[in-house]
Order: structure tokens, then sequence, then C-alpha cells
């Protein structure tokens, strides 16, 4: 599933990406979801970091395009930002708000779709990291952040359970919690951060990952649950 926003006032500029992207659509065999705002002021205020790829005009009533990504970025630094413009310079000032790209009106299919691809592999790199952990034998091991099944502090250090084995990092859950939010990872409680796509079942109070029940807190409960819920609305 690729979510994408287009955030355009001019009604022809945002039916053309439209039918761009239910062309990609057939053409690629992907699912599209799909959320269009004709205004900064309302994209900004109901935006909640659940798409891939943004498609942002800068000249917009109100609230411009920059003005709109600055806010946008305090809540969001990675999500892929593509601005659309019918003046090339006036997209120079994305650099100010870490945009990936722009285009330039009228759009043509063949440039969208180098775009959205390029977006979309911007966006796979960042759900992945590389971290550096340790081994019981003092050794260092690299692992990525999608072979990590869930994370759990204890004894003044969190121990990794991975794919290939248990590793440790002398570090808080907090710092943890921060460093892997665009990798998807949730915090069930004050305790274990886990990966949501190795949950194999769901009860009431805890989460099953693999053979082992993690508890789920009263406190973080419902934030919980609705995350996974979002997550999972994706996947499927």
């Amino acid at each position: 599933m690729i979510r994408v926003v287009i955030v355009e006032d001019d009604e022809r500029c945002a039916q053309t990406v439209k039918d761009y992207i239910e062309r990609y659509k057939v053409e690629h065999g992907e699912e599209v979801e799909l959320k269009r705002y004709t205004n900064g002021l309302d994209f900004i205020d109901e935006y909640k970091q659940d798409c891939d790829v943004i498609f942002m005009d800068i000249e917009m009533p109100h609230i411009n395009g920059i003005e709109t990504a600055k806010k946008l970025r305090e809540s969001d630094p990675l999500v892929p930002l593509i601005f659309m413009t019918v003046m090339a310079q006036l997209a120079i000032n994305g650099y100010e708000v870490d945009a990936l790209d722009f285009m330039v009106k009228p759009i043509t299919y063949f440039n969208f779709c180098l775009k959205l691809d390029k977006a979309l592999a911007k966006r796979k790199r960042d759900n992945t990291i590389v971290l550096r952990l340790m081994c019981d034998d003092g050794s260092k091991e690299y692992i990525v952040s999608s072979d990590i099944f869930y994370i759990e502090s204890l004894a003044h250090k969190c121990i990794f359970h991975t794919k290939r084995g248990d590793f440790y990092r002398y570090t808080t859950m907090s710092e943890l919690e921060i460093s892997l939010a665009a990798c998807k990872f949730l915090r069930c409680n004050n305790s274990f951060l886990i990966n949501p796509a190795y949950i194999t079942k769901i009860n009431a109070d805890s989460i099953l990952i693999n053979d082992t029940e993690i508890p789920v807190s009263r406190a973080k409960r419902k934030e919980f649950f609705e995350q996974v819920t979002s997550y999972f609305k994706y996947i499927l």
C-alpha cells in the first residue's frame, strides 16, 4: 500500500496528479491510498504521519507551500516532500524544509513517475536503519532494524531479540523509541519496544511475538492498540 497526499488548490493540477496515480497503480500493480487537501492549514491540522509521499503546491492561499512545509517538519522530518510549481526558481526555497525534489507545471507523467519512484525508494531506506550492538563475548554486530523482533530493558541495558540471536546495548528505552520511530517500532509498556511486523496474536492486554507474550500496560493500552490497528491497516 502506497499512501499519497496531494496539497494543491488548483483543481486541474490536482486532477492531473490523481489521473497519473491511477495510471501508476495499473502499470505497477500497486494499491494506493490518496488524500487531497486544497490548502496547507487543513493539511497541517489533520496530518498524522501516516503517508509515504506528499506532493505540495508552493503557491497556495492563506499559507504557501514553504510555510506549510516548515510546520510539517516540526512533526515529521522524514516524509518525502515533492513541490509542484509553475516557476522552478521558487523551488530553491525547498532546501530550507528538506524537500526531496520538485516538478514544474504542467507535470508530465514520465516526470511524475521518476519523482514518485525516488520518493518511495527514500521512504524504504528511512524505514530501515542499521544498529551496532554488542554480543555476550564483547564483540560487535551490525543488525538491521527489520530483523529485530522486540527490545526489552533489563538491568541498565537494552536487550535486542533478533533473527540472529540476542544482543545488547547500553542505552535507554526512551532514546531507542525516538531512534526507531521511523521504523514503526511501538512502545507497549515501560520495558518493551516491539516491531509490529512480528505480532502473531493480539490479546486484550498483551501481544504475542513468536512464542513470547508481552504485556501491554494499562496506561499505554489505548494508544498502543490504535497504533497497531493503523499499522496493519496499511500492510494487509
